[in-house]
């Protein structure tokens, strides 16, 4: 499939970096992009890195973001696991470094920081 897809994903690290990409087939690294459909609505995204190690995996319900959502480094080190509930982020939201290191831990009620 050589088709290119022209979308914008915002990678929300918000105590690392935050990035936005140009997803284009074999641009920045990422060779693979699949959208999830059901009945027609989108119910789910896969992002693969260039080695074949799995980028992201993110989840929706009627168009907002829902449950737990997960990235990689390219090294197959988790990078992100958030929540989310209504397409607002919900409980714990961790962030890990590339050498696994833990950098953030948050806590979100209806997509509010708490504490």
């Amino acid at each position: 499939m050589n088709k290119q897809y022209n979308k914008v994903v915002k990678a929300d690290l918000k105590h690392l970096y935050n990035l936005f990409w140009e997803i284009k087939e074999g641009l920045h690294g990422f060779i693979k992009y699949k959208e999830i459909y059901k009945d027609a609505k989108l119910e789910g995204e896969q992002l693969w890195w260039e080695n074949g190690q799995l980028f992201s995996k993110l989840f929706y319900k009627e168009g907002k973001q829902e449950g737990e959502q997960e990235s990689w480094w390219e090294n197959g080190q988790l990078m992100s696991k958030y929540f989310y509930k209504d397409g607002k982020k919900e409980g714990e939201q961790l962030t890990w470094h590339r050498n696994g290191q833990l950098v953030s831990k948050e806590f979100y009620k209806e997509g509010k920081l708490e504490g």
